[in-house]
């Protein structure tokens, strides 16, 4: 079989009813971890670097995963979650393009956050807040 046409490996499915949330601000990642509409945890990163991010992502930010980063979210400590969807608001470009490849990635955009009357400028992490 001409290995150009082999399918690709199926892609795990997310978890059902949590996901993470990553807002990018200029100087550390914010993560929020929610189970349908409920926060349950959030927590602080340093800006993570490309084999950091892979890594989360390849594993399906299992709790071994942020472990072996130094990184102790208390929520997924001993949970056995895998792939959860992850909405990124980001207002630096270079963090949000590690994320791209997810799967299960949802980008959020300052022109999606209903706000009437904002200057051209409004970055999506302020736009959140308001």
């Amino acid at each position: 079989m001409n290995p150009s046409l082999q399918p690709s490996p199926p892609t795990p499915p997310a978890v059902s009813g949590l996901w993470l949330a990553l807002v990018v601000g200029n100087s550390r990642l914010h993560w929020g971890a929610f189970e349908a509409e409920q926060w349950l945890d959030g927590w602080h990163t340093p800006h993570l670097s490309p084999t950091q991010a892979r890594s989360l992502q390849a594993s399906g930010f299992a709790a071994a995963s942020w472990q072996s980063l130094g990184i102790s979210p208390p929520l997924l400590e001993n949970s056995q979650v895998y792939y959860p969807e992850l909405w990124l608001a980001s207002v630096v470009k270079a963090q949000a393009n590690l994320w791209q490849g997810y799967t299960h990635l949802h980008p959020i955009h300052t022109a999606q956050v209903p706000l009437a009357g904002t200057y051209a400028t409004l970055g999506v992490d302020r736009a959140l807040t308001l």
